[in-house]
């Protein structure tokens, strides 16, 4: 789906132009880093791909412009007011697309202005804002077998309680408390999966510290020992993280796995095969009963190869829609050269 489909289908107020087909990049600021449309994407662990920057079509001129990209992420710039009073003047000439992810998303209030975001916080209004995947690389599909017993895993880090994990350092917490802490999602649904009846075949692993940082000397032990545990899974749990986002939802679809999503009053991306995504996920409420809902899912999924067609579905929706690369390639499809 494309950055025009979207915008008529939701909730923009923007100064909509003539059609040029054509982006403009804003100045940039020295010393800043730049955004994702700067860096060669090689989420799939194959060739690398160029960056999305050098596919655009570009002019030098806001009045030939459809839109104006600003290449830097919101953090990066949110602060600087200098940059954000030049910003405010090119606004009234074309809108700005801000790329606005990480997980704590400052609040952005400019004009005219399109935010691309990862995620939403919970209550968060969704006016101006384009949800976009999270970048992660695909893993790989093996089919596997309908089974008596599924099995469901989660394998990563329970943060310990404190100011931020509890609140995410957001204003977002006073009113919805419970899905915008990090700390109550990821602790109770751990203790949650591990108390499932017998029917299911549970890996659980708890880990200190997240495994993805840098400094983690157990990163290669941790990172192989949660790729088994998706081999091995029907079903991944998939809690928020300290962002309202899960990269376990897009690293469980491009193995086929059906993701288990707890809702932390969150948005997805938005995609052609929306309908058949929600089919082929499982959405449950924090305190709700999964039983009864995976239970359900997979006596169906025992039926007619089912369980066959989800996992190529969710690797074939992952990988045509969901990959952080090619899901801007068909946002900004006009806009390519």
């Amino acid at each position: 789906m494309n950055l025009n489909e979207i915008l008529l289908r939701s909730d923009f107020d923007i100064t909509r132009r003539s059609r040029f087909n054509t982006i403009l990049i804003s100045q940039m600021v020295i010393g800043s880093k730049l955004n994702l449309f700067y860096e060669p994407l090689d989420l799939s662990g194959n060739k690398s791909k160029p960056s999305l920057r050098i596919k655009l079509k570009l002019v030098d001129h806001p009045n030939k412009a459809d839109y104006i990209l600003v290449p830097h992420d919101w953090i990066e710039i949110y602060r600087n007011k200098k940059y954000l009073e030049y910003l405010g003047e090119i606004s009234k000439l074309a809108p700005l697309i801000i790329l606005n992810g990480g997980d704590i998303s400052p609040t952005c209030t400019m004009t005219n202005t399109i935010q691309l975001r990862t995620h939403l916080h919970p209550g968060e209004k969704c006016q101006n804002k384009i949800i976009i995947p999270y970048p992660i690389k695909s893993k790989e599909l093996t089919i596997k077998n309908w089974k008596p017993i599924p099995t469901i895993s989660f394998i990563g880090y329970i943060p310990k309680f404190g100011f931020g994990t509890l609140t995410g350092y957001n204003k977002y917490f006073i009113k919805h408390p419970i899905q915008n802490s990090y700390f109550l999602n990821r602790s109770i649904s751990f203790k949650k999966l591990k108390k499932l009846p017998k029917e299911f075949e549970i890996i659980a692993k708890s880990r200190s510290s997240f495994t993805l940082r840098a400094k983690n000397l157990k990163r290669d032990l941790y990172l192989q020992e949660y790729n088994q545990s998706l081999q091995a899974s029907d079903y991944v749990l998939c809690p928020r993280g300290f962002a309202n986002t899960s990269m376990r939802f897009y690293e469980s679809l491009s193995a086929g796995i059906t993701p288990i999503l707890i809702n932390s009053g969150g948005e997805l991306p938005m995609i052609s095969s929306s309908a058949l995504l929600e089919k082929n996920i499982l959405r449950v409420n924090l305190f709700g009963n999964w039983a009864k809902t995976i239970l359900r899912d997979w006596h169906y999924l025992e039926k007619n190869s089912n369980y066959e067609k989800r996992q190529i579905n969710n690797f074939n929706l992952f990988n045509n829609e969901l990959n952080l690369y090619t899901y801007l390639e068909n946002l900004f499809s006009e806009y390519l050269c």
